[in-house]
């Protein structure tokens, strides 16, 4: 390299070539800075472009450039100078950074340019002279630099007839810059230059142009300081005629606005932002990188497209390294800096302690595992012993089995074991394996023919203790658990792995998971547990755990009940009733997995792939390996910000209320009263009310109008309370002045149906039972007699006969001795006690009218065993003391609005309510009503989930499953994959996901990616040559799909496509002007791609099945290609029952060979088609994913791959290496390309970002 440096003949030949190759115009390109750092084990070389005009001197340093001299710690010097006044006067380089209030400041380099001045003819010479002839540089602008503090620095600066060259190796490094001043105010004499390149004392390299000095590592937190505005170096105009060029400043909020959209996508670029999206997006990307994230890094200025700058003389790209490095060929272009958490000798030791059990729950399990004779629960077992079991339960007998083990893995390298584990004190159901639960024992079967050397012979299952007298027996086989050489098979592979871990065990040598292996086997088995595949692959049923271990649940009274439990897993292997069986059934799953594997292995072997290979040899490739990368994932979780949650949560609890306040408010003025008091959770309250009276589809009858609820209290408003009160208080006053206290009058209950004429005789406690007519004359007596005064009432007592008194007063329990007139006036007696008694109940409506029943049920059969009325009046007097108590239930009746259960459009709600203000006020309750469900799903899948699950680091630990038959991922506690929507994301969910402090996210994903495969697959030269092309595809596609737009196109009505550096588009532009047909374009697009027909597009657009039919054979007709690929993927499909994947995984469907049931077909149809796009989308991830997660550059630079959701990867690490890593990462997923996944026709277009620190910005 220093041999490089000094020949100056290459110097002048670049020159010349350069000249020729410009047509003539003076310009150099040629600047070079070298690093030789102590932390580097390599030079970093960075090519900068020096732009050397007639009149005019600039240099352009961009961002990249700038970002690597600063990583490096190294300290920058440069010499600009005439050299025989055959140049023109030389600009130097104004250091510069953003300085922003409240957040991270991190420096920039920009460039200055200078206006020359009139160029000197006199001879250069060198000068001693004073720091006062510098040209109009201020101090200020070098003051508080850590980027020239530490060390020595040489700088050279041009004026006309004078080279000066000042040394500041003089300045003490721990007094940094600021000591600067030193020199400008004292005036240091210059050191003389040499015409050719010199090492001088400071041990910087002076080059004719350049200097580079080699410094350290530099604390690069401090800004540099900018120029003074009385600063009065002259500057080019933009635009000018005098070779002026546009001055290069940081770009601030408001300049944002006046940038066309490719320079917007460029600065995002640059500034490590998403690309995607329309020129709004892009400028709201950059205004929150600039104000709203808190370590914003500032932006780059950047020239527009049609500045004067010359694209030859543009920094190239660096190169990306390889995505698969071997160590040896690492070169680590970013150094550390001080106070940072990346350390080069251990780049990962920040995250080695994710994923381990926490401290406080590691004390609570010690005295939980290892009870001592005397304890509760403890028993002695040294004697239990099943029959061909090997049991562990010394130290000395590990050692015996572990020289059996360690022994095969030297004379039977290829031997298979299985493994299975049983785990105490961890709830599946509420929690994941991650950092949960205790291992009490490991059982290993390694086949019929090995022996672990206890004397039990060989074919035995060896089971190991880890429990009470024999904890700690399972660390004796930590050293072959951790031996990657000897391989091990396990079903469910993450759950056994994890909670070895929780020991401090880590699990390597992985042979297989038998539950991926049958998901690869045959992709339709409806289960894939242990149990399951035992059964059917192996003919061998497993007996449930209830069935051997289960006990009856004692009843209150000690006696046993029907419900059976199954003791926990401690009991079973602590208590001597359970121990022998459970030996015997934990053993038992190790032998079940060894035969699995077996079965499994020869069913795989069976299957072709690719190249005379099997589908066995794909999954020992790509899908082993796969699944252990998924436990890694698992392992290492995502860091979230529980309090951000909490006030996040707290916000959506106060929105919830106000949507619910609105709902009810709207169904008050509806159906009164009761529209406070309904759940808006409840569906079939909203059901009732919406839609009540329609008729159910699958029973064709007709649902109620009119339904019950009964409330507990406390779930019922305080305001809805107050309008029951102040409705009960309206009802007795129209009694009181003679009105009708009923709610329907006796004409309304002939338009009744008998079910609501039921519903109604429940609410008054009629009897429900009878027909219609008997339900309608029950009401009408019922409100007759309480509408009747009492001293009104007429009866017809007098008319009747002394038999049929007496025959009433047996009837109703009372005494039928006495006179005529005495048994009138008993019958008379009870029937003005019955009127008070059922207007109390009438006049209680928001009473526990079951309660009220029954009570008054009780009351009168114990007056009438009195026979006494005043023992009545009594009781009737307690009944109403405790009617005035509050109750415990209230009746909650809901009304039908009679709306119709179909599928509504745009504005039907609107119009049933009949527009207008009313209608306005439905769609505004309806709106809060969808808003009450999204929120409440918040809350519960995200907000509160997410504080629950995060651990004592708290990070999150979410399990991963392939058991999608595509082959994508799923997840559960939590669902990582069912993040809502960007654009739906209200309370930024994805904001809680950070990054630890000093780190930085790496969040990348796919463009298009399963179109661009469907493209590849089928050779669609038309959407190959529009992906070639670039633009926006679907606007493409619309412009194929509708006539009307091919006009509006060829009669340059809209724009279908407009370069943006030549300014704003002089006309509309088709996204914009057809945006809802763009909209459908992008359905069919994506719709094409899942198989959907013209029946489900009908339904999805709110069209007529011959129009969705006519837009899909507009489709078709431009892309024959995907049709005839479609048909051939069915036939296959129909002969054989299965369909492939882009990497050739197999999916089965059975129901495509059938031609019965036409649904079902249908749905096999579109999974054969669906398959190998989304499979193939699979595929790539997966590969993608295993380069990213092997790549050693990325392991050296301190980072990790965290979460894979859909299309998209998000990886974790130092912000100091945060640029590099990311440039590794596009490389991988751009070129996932592996044996057995060959490169598409479309280049795979990746988008992202690296310089934020929470997902949702990363977004």
């Amino acid at each position: 390299m220093k041999s490089f440096i000094h020949n100056n003949r290459f110097l002048q030949t670049s020159s010349r070539l350069l000249r020729r190759g410009l047509g003539g115009i003076s310009m150099i390109f040629f600047v070079i800075f070298i690093a030789m750092s102590s932390n580097i084990m390599s030079p970093k070389c960075i090519a900068m472009a020096a732009n050397l005009e007639r009149r005019n001197y600039g240099l352009s340093i961009t961002r990249r450039s700038a970002r690597g001299l600063y990583e490096s710690g190294l300290n920058l010097s440069m010499h600009c100078h005439e050299r025989r006044s055959t140049l023109p006067n030389a600009a130097f380089v104004v250091l510069n950074s953003a300085l922003s209030s409240g957040r991270e400041r991190r420096s920039l380099m920009t460039v200055q340019r200078l206006k020359s001045q009139p160029t000197s003819n006199q001879p250069s010479h060198r000068s001693s002279s004073s720091i006062s002839s510098f040209p109009s540089i201020h101090r200020r602008a070098f003051s508080s630099s850590s980027l020239f503090a530490p060390s020595s620095i040489l700088l050279h600066a041009t004026v006309p007839s004078i080279e000066e060259s000042i040394d500041f190796s003089h300045l003490d490094n721990e007094k940094g810059l600021n000591d600067t001043n030193q020199v400008f105010d004292k005036g240091i004499p210059v050191l003389e230059s040499t015409e050719y390149p010199v090492l001088n004392d400071h041990g910087s390299i002076a080059l004719n142009d350049i200097l580079y000095h080699d410094g350290g590592a530099q604390d690069l937190s401090d800004p540099i300081g900018t120029l003074p505005p009385d600063s009065n170096i002259p500057t080019g105009s933009n635009g000018s005629d005098d070779g002026g060029i546009n001055d290069i400043e940081v770009i601030s909020p408001s300049q944002i606005d006046q940038m066309t959209v490719p320079a917007l996508k460029a600065l995002c670029k640059k500034n490590g932002l998403k690309i995607s999206g329309k020129k709004a997006d892009l400028q709201k990307r950059l205004r929150d990188h600039l104000s709203s994230n808190p370590i914003a890094t500032p932006l780059e200025p950047l020239e527009e497209p049609n500045s004067r700058s010359n694209p030859a003389l543009e920094e190239p790209e660096s190169k990306v390294c390889e995505p698969i490095h071997s160590p040896d060929s690492i070169e680590i272009k970013s150094p550390p800096k001080p106070n940072e958490k990346w350390n080069p000798n251990a780049p990962l030791e920040w995250c080695k302690t994710f994923g381990m059990r926490s401290a406080s729950d590691a004390a609570r399990l010690e005295s939980l595992t290892c009870l001592k004779p005397g304890d509760e629960g403890y028993f002695d077992v040294s004697e239990i012993k099943p029959e061909n079991v090997t049991i562990v339960r010394t130290k000395e007998d590990a050692r015996i089995v572990m020289e059996a083990l360690m022994k095969s893995k030297v004379e039977d390298p290829e031997r298979i074991h299985a493994c299975d584990t049983e785990v105490m004190d961890i709830d599946l159901k509420e929690v994941g394996p991650v950092g949960n639960g205790y291992v009490t024992c490991l059982s290993v079967y390694s086949g019929e023919d090995f022996d672990y050397g206890l004397g039990d012979g060989p074919g035995t299952m060896l089971w190991i203790d880890n429990l009470d007298d024999a904890k700690g027996i399972l660390h004796e086989f930590q050293a072959w658990l951790e031996d990657e050489k000897v391989l091990k098979v396990w079903h469910n592979y993450g759950f056994d792995r994890h909670v070895l871990f929780n020991e401090r065990i880590n699990v390597l040598g992985f042979g297989g998971d038998t539950m991926h292996m049958a998901r690869l086997s045959d992709t339709s088995r409806m289960k894939y547990s242990l149990e399951s595949l035992t059964e059917d692959l192996l003919g061998q049923r497993k007996v449930p755990m209830k069935e051997i271990f289960g006990v009856p649940r004692l009843r209150k009274d000690g006696s046993p009940g029907a419900i059976i439990d199954v003791p926990a897993v401690e009991v079973m292997q602590r208590d001597p009733q359970f121990r022998k069986n459970w030996i015997t059934y934990s053993a038992f799953d190790a032998k079940s997995t060894y035969n699995l594997y077996a079965n499994l292995k020869a069913s795989l072997m069976k299957t072709g792939w690719v190249n005379n290979l099997n589908m066995m040899d794909y999954y020992k490739m790509y899908m082993r390996p796969f699944g252990e990368l998924l436990t890694d994932l698992e392992r290492r979780g995502m860091l979230v910000a529980k309090v951000y949650l909490a006030d996040v949560e707290a916000q959506a609890r106060k929105d919830r209320e106000g949507h619910v306040e609105t709902f009810r408010q709207w169904a008050f003025k509806q159906i009164g009263p009761d529209g406070l008091a309904m759940n808006t959770a409840s569906s079939i309250q909203l059901s009732t009310f919406l839609f009540g009276g329609s008729e159910n589809s699958k029973t064709q009858e007709a649902t109620e109008s009119v339904r019950v609820f009964k409330t507990p209290r406390e779930d019922i408003p305080d305001d809805a309370m107050e309008a029951y009160r102040e409705r009960d208080a309206r009802l007795k006053e129209e009694k009181a002045n003679g009105g009708s206290i009923g709610v329907h009058g006796p004409d309304e209950f002939d338009q009744m149906k008998a079910s609501d004429l039921k519903v109604l005789c429940k609410e008054y406690g009629l009897k429900v039972s009878g027909k219609k007519s008997e339900l309608q004359q029950r009401l009408r007596g019922h409100f007759q007699l309480l509408n009747t005064p009492n001293h009104a009432f007429i009866d017809d007592y007098d008319s009747m006969s002394l038999e049929d008194l007496q025959n009433a007063c047996e009837a109703r329990s009372l005494s039928s001795s006495g006179k005529k007139s005495a048994l009138i006036k008993e019958l008379r007696n009870d029937d003005s006690m019955c009127r008070e008694i059922a207007a109390q109940y009438i006049n209680n409506p928001i009473s526990d009218s079951a309660i009220v029943d029954r009570e008054i049920s009780e009351l009168l059969e114990e007056a009438a065993a009195s026979g006494s009325h005043n023992v009545l009046k009594g009781m009737l007097a307690e009944i109403k003391a405790k009617n005035e108590e509050e109750p415990k239930f209230v009746d909650v009746t809901i009304t039908s609005l009679g709306m119709k259960p179909e599928k509504f459009t745009y504005g039907s709600a609107y119009e049933f309510f009949g527009g207008g203000e009313k209608g306005h006020e439905a769609c505004v309750a309806f709106y809060s009503l969808t808003a009450i469900g999204s929120i409440d799903t918040m809350i519960a899948n995200f907000l509160t989930s997410l504080q629950t699950l995060a651990d004592d680091q708290n990070r999150v630990h979410c399990s991963l499953n392939l058991n999608t038959e595509t082959g994508r991922l799923s997840s559960r506690k939590p669902n990582m994959q069912n993040q809502p929507a960007l654009e739906k994301d209200k309370y930024k969910i994805r904001q809680a996901f950070i990054a630890s402090p000093g780190n930085r996210l790496i969040v990348a994903d796919y463009g298009q990616l399963e179109l661009r495969l469907l493209a590849s697959m089928t050779n669609c030269k038309s959407m190959i040559e529009a992906f070639e092309a670039g633009g926006d595809f679907h606007s493409r596609t619309a412009l194929g799909m509708f006539k009307y737009i091919q006009d509006a196109v060829e009669n340059g009505d809209v724009l279908l496509e407009w370069d943006y550096s030549k300014g704003e588009p002089p006309k509309p532009m088709l996204k914009d002007e057809f945006a809802s047909e763009r909209r459908k374009a992008k359905t069919l697009n994506f719709s094409i791609a899942y198989g959907k027909t013209a029946h489900g597009l009908s339904q999805d657009w709110g069209v007529s099945q011959d129009e969705a039919q006519d837009m899909l054979r507009k489709w078709y007709d431009s892309r024959p290609e995907v049709e005839k690929w479609q048909l051939q993927t069915k036939a296959t499909a129909k002969k054989h029952g299965i369909t492939r994947t882009l990497m050739g995984r197999y999916r089965h469907l059975p129901n495509a060979t059938k031609m019965g049931d036409k649904k079902l077909l249908g749905h096999a149809e579109r999974a054969s088609i669906n398959t190998p796009i989304q499979g193939g989308a699979a595929d790539v991830a997966m590969m993608a994913m295993l380069k990213i997660n092997n790549s050693e550059l990325l392991k050296n630079l301190g980072w990790i791959l965290l979460m894979q959701v859909h299309d998209e990867v998000i990886l974790e690490g130092p912000e100091v290496t945060a640029e590099e890593a990311f440039r590794e990462v596009v490389k991988c997923m751009e070129e996932p390309w592996v044996f057995g996944l060959e490169k598409t026709k479309v280049p795979l277009l990746v988008d992202g970002s690296y310089v934020h620190n929470n997902w949702y910005d990363a977004k």
